[in-house]
C-alpha cells in the first residue's frame, strides 16, 4: 500500500464527487480529509495510477505539493497541504530520526514525549 495526497478538482464538483466515489468503492483507504478537495489515501500503485487519469482529480502527490496548486484550495485544504509538505521536508525527516525513542510505542519508558 502506498500513501498519497490526492487533490480533487475544484472547478467540476460532479467529477470530484465521482472520483471520491471511485475511491470509496475501491480497496483504497482514506486516511485523512482536509476539507472537500484534499485527501490522504492509502492504496495500491495500480489504484493510484488509475485515479490519476480521472477528470475529478487535479493531482496525486507522494512528495511535496506545489504552492501554486495549494493556493487554489480553501483554508482547510491549504492547511492540509502545508502539513503534508512539512512532513515530507528534509528538516522534518531529520528531526524525526533524531527523536529519542523513535519507533517505540508512545508509552515506552525510552520514548520522548511530544512537546
Amino acid at each position: 500500500m502506498e500513501e498519497r495526497l490526492v487533490i480533487l478538482t475544484t472547478d467540476d464538483l460532479e467529477a470530484a464527487q465521482a472520483a471520491q466515489r471511485q475511491l470509496t468503492a475501491s480497496s483504497a483507504h482514506i486516511v485523512q480529509r482536509y476539507g472537500p478537495h484534499v485527501l490522504i489515501v492509502e492504496g495500491t500503485s495500480g489504484l493510484v495510477k488509475s485515479l490519476g487519469t480521472h477528470p475529478g482529480v487535479a493531482g496525486i502527490y507522494e512528495g511535496a505539493v506545489p504552492d501554486v496548486l495549494a493556493r487554489q484550495l480553501d483554508e482547510v485544504g491549504r492547511l492540509g497541504v502545508a502539513a503534508w509538505n512539512e512532513r515530507h521536508s528534509a528538516a522534518y525527516r531529520e528531526a524525526k530520526q533524531q527523536r529519542k525513542g523513535e519507533g517505540l510505542p508512545w508509552d515506552h519508558s525510552d520514548a520522548e514525549p511530544e512537546g
